[in-house]
């Protein structure tokens, strides 16, 4: 069941936010994750970043702590404010990010909310980048990708979930290995393909 948290978007296109299991405990741990700003440098200072960049907020932020879940829903509204589409994103699903140069993919690693200074709560995904290493699987014929480090933070990894107004439409499959296991993958193996024969009707 979804939950209605009292989350809000600072867009306004973005209503009837709902979130879904929220993460205790064990399942941080085994995710590697934290909810305390201040146990990850990456996650204290991008979600600062995220407020400044796309909220214009850039208060010192008050409260420490984030609610980690691993779904979440939401409506996106057109410019008319009339119905656009539903958007479901859930951990480990990839996403088309819009830039001015052109078009980005990333993989959720979470979901979460967090209250700012103003008594809002506001929901935000945590990503890990997928790079295009320009090369083809030679057996597939699908694109390369390569999923960003946990070491490598010349890209920001929060951002509000704002930044996905529509519903996914790409897919992405782990380039999987003889170390992988039908129940996880080995994580040190970084290479995911873009399945370019996948459709999704709308």
């Amino acid at each position: 069941m979804f939950l209605d948290t009292g989350t809000i978007s600072e867009d306004a296109r973005i209503i009837n936010i709902r979130m879904r299991q929220q993460l205790k405990g064990a399942d941080i741990e085994r995710l590697h994750l934290t909810n305390r700003l201040d146990n990850n440098v990456t996650l204290r200072n991008h979600l600062f970043a995220a407020y400044a960049e796309h909220m214009k907020r850039r208060e010192y932020i008050i409260t420490r702590s984030i609610k980690l879940y691993k779904y979440i829903w939401y409506t996106v509204l057109d410019c008319n404010n009339e119905f656009y589409a539903h958007v479901k994103l859930h951990i480990s699903d990839v996403v088309m990010i819009k830039e001015e140069g052109g078009e980005s993919y990333a993989i959720i690693k979470v979901i979460f909310t967090h209250k700012y200074n103003d008594a809002n709560v506001y929901a935000f995904i945590w990503i890990d980048w997928l790079k295009d290493v320009e090369r083809t699987d030679s057996l597939l014929r699908c694109p390369i990708f390569e999923k960003q480090r946990e070491s490598d933070a010349r890209w920001y990894r929060i951002y509000p979930i704002s930044i996905i107004n529509d519903v996914p439409k790409v897919h992405f499959v782990h380039a999987c290995r003889s170390s992988c296991s039908p129940d996880i993958h080995d994580t040190t193996n970084i290479q995911y393909f873009k399945n370019i024969f996948f459709y999704k009707t709308v």
